[in-house]
């Protein structure tokens, strides 16, 4: 008998490998005929631990493994290698398709439909969304057949096919990486000019912005020529440093040049940036007010105004600087640091160096990060009282065996994932890159996704908190413990964001019911890190604030997500309250994101 105990203890040990490869083998599978066998294995091996831990409790007879049909470990190289060869057949055959184009269509020239069709394409190409990518290119191509870049893309596409036919499909795999970094060409670039139906290319001074700017009057008069403009007059540039959006009337005063007017208390930087359609850009000093002076970027043969600028005397000056700079103290003392900063800033084009301006300017400035800083790092909460509750559910899989009884100290949880909002600020705020969008892209209100468990616990420590721990993640998913199977009761529709009901992607934060503690999302919307590492075994004994293993390979994940189902034939209920998942930390996915606790 002892025997066999040990006998069924080593396969447990290899079927708990066994899981752990599956699972990562499903979360990196491109192809979906994998994931879902994928999901087969694991379900298979998940009901062997099950019988032979009943086994083990005496609940079964002895229990045999289907010899026939053994669990094998998955073998990455030859399952893709169709994968592979379909994908890159097909885009074979659509990349010579493309260049094929080029001697048999018209070119119907629009630069900014041609651009949005390939950067969509590109997108959808990195997402491996490789049929909605192809139909996104070929709208590209009624606007402009010829890419250069083709060329590069098929000759490494030959190249990776050739490594496939060889059987090396790592190599091959790493050679299709390099088809979807390959950049547009510089010579794609094209517009439209006159209404004529010949795209044409820009000349070699069109790369480049020039940029005039000229008092007239109480008036900033800025002349623009150069680059790509957008399509539309209305704002053929944009501009970065006037005080709201719509003070700017443009006019083209001659083809190829705009100009436009803005008020003096409305230009709120020293310098003032513009850019063009294709992210090309330039800045330029704004010049003191009533200096007679102009101040140019780029190329000398921007239109000037032939409009005389009117002298200002100097008394004139000095009580206009005067009644700015008291107006900023004004704001400055009521904390309203955007208004001061606004007339100092004024004030200072007519004195460039008046040291009480530059100071006030820099003390303006820290007041203002100090405030937006403050403001990001006010994340909604509720206090949760501490108390003993069981957790796991013995009915559960294996990993959410046994219940045990854990005794929690208060603490406080936010009462919404975090937002993309929260999180675009604490990066601007500390200098940081947003992760790479989702494929439904990154709105204020939605839970922010595609964070590692690392730029999660970051946020979380800058607002002076941290990711809760599973325990705290349960007992608050179940009202304080309760025996709810989802947060905030059983009625699934009302407090849960899923694949019933999402569209295939995530809601605004709040949108469904909260529980009884004030708290939503908890089931459904976007799965969420915790803090604790994972581990297989809950333990049988009591716990007091556990915090999970000191080290590990995968991260703690909680709660159902827009894409979960309530019956999967993988994982049965996706979305109740004990279901476990987990993931290494480095990793990214467009349904997993976080809240805070402290």
């Amino acid at each position: 008998m002892a025997s066999r105990k040990e006998s069924i203890n080593r396969r447990l040990e290899e079927l708990h490998d066994l899981l752990d490869q599956w699972g990562d083998y499903r979360t990196t599978a491109r192809d979906p005929n994998e994931v879902l066998k994928s999901n087969k294995e694991i379900a298979k091996i998940k009901s062997y631990i099950t019988e032979y831990e009943q086994e083990l409790a005496g609940e079964r007879e002895e229990f045999i493994e289907d010899k026939q049909h053994p669990i094998t470990k998955p073998e990455i190289a030859k399952i893709n290698r169709k994968w592979i060869t379909g994908i890159i057949a097909s885009l074979l055959v659509f990349l010579l398709a493309f260049v094929g184009y080029n001697y048999a269509t018209a070119v119907n020239p629009d630069y900014d439909k041609y651009l949005a069709f390939i950067q969509e394409g590109d997108k959808l190409l990195e997402a491996k969304a490789f049929v909605e990518a192809q139909a996104s290119y070929e709208q590209a191509l009624e606007y402009f057949p010829g890419d250069s870049a083709v060329t590069n893309k098929l000759d490494l596409l030959k190249k990776a096919n050739r490594l496939i036919e060889q059987e090396e499909f790592k190599e091959a795999e790493e050679v299709f990486e390099l088809v979807l970094k390959i950049p547009l060409s510089d010579n794609q670039y094209f517009q439209a000019q006159f209404g004529n139906s010949v795209a044409t290319e820009p000349s070699a001074n069109n790369a480049s912005i020039t940029l005039t700017l000229k008092w007239q009057g109480n008036s900033l008069v800025i002349t623009v020529s150069g680059g790509t403009p957008f399509s539309t007059n209305n704002e053929p540039y944009k501009i970065d440093g006037i005080a709201c959006k719509d003070c700017l009337q443009w006019t083209t005063p001659k083809p190829g040049v705009y100009q436009a007017t803005v008020e003096r208390n409305k230009v709120t930087v020293e310098l003032l940036a513009i850019q063009d359609s294709k992210g090309n850009s330039t800045r330029q000093r704004v010049p003191s007010y009533g200096a007679n002076s102009s101040s140019t970027s780029g190329d000398e043969d921007t239109l000037n105004s032939d409009t005389p600028e009117p002298l200002v005397d100097d008394e004139t000056r000095e009580q206009e600087f005067q009644g700015l700079v008291n107006s900023g103290d004004e704001y400055f003392a009521e904390e309203n640091f955007t208004k001061a900063k606004e007339q100092y800033l004024s004030a200072q084009r007519i004195k460039a160096n008046d040291p009480h301006v530059k100071s006030q300017l820099k003390k303006c400035d820290e007041k203002i990060r100090e405030k937006a800083i403050a403001e990001a790092k006010e994340i909604p909460s509720v206090s949760l009282t501490g108390g003993s509750f069981m957790m796991g559910d013995e009915e559960g899989f294996p990993d959410e065996r046994p219940v045990h009884e854990v005794q929690l100290s208060g603490f406080r949880m936010s009462k919404n994932e975090v937002t993309v909002k929260q999180y675009r600020a604490f990066c601007e705020l500390t200098g940081r890159q947003m992760p790479p969008a989702p494929s439904f892209g990154y709105k204020d209100n939605l839970p922010m996704t595609n964070v590692t468990w690392h730029e999660a616990n970051a946020f979380c420590k800058w607002v002076g908190g941290r990711l809760p721990t599973e325990a705290e993640w349960e007992y608050a998913a179940r009202d304080g413990g309760g025996a709810a199977r989802y947060s905030g009761g059983n009625v699934l529709s009302r407090l849960a964001v899923y694949d019933g009901n999402s569209g295939g992607q995530p809601m605004a934060v709040g949108s469904k019911s909260a529980n009884s503690s004030g708290i939503r999302d908890l089931t459904g919307n976007v799965s969420e890190w915790c803090s604790d590492w994972y581990y297989r075994k809950y333990p049988s004994e009591s716990q007091q604030n556990p915090r999970g293993p000191g080290s590990g390979t995968d991260k703690i994940i909680r709660g159902g997500g827009f894409n979960s189902s309530p019956n999967s034939t993988m994982d049965g209920d996706q979305l109740r309250n004990t279901y476990r998942n987990h993931r290494k930390p480095d990793t990214r996915s467009a349904s997993v994101g976080f809240r805070v606790a402290w």
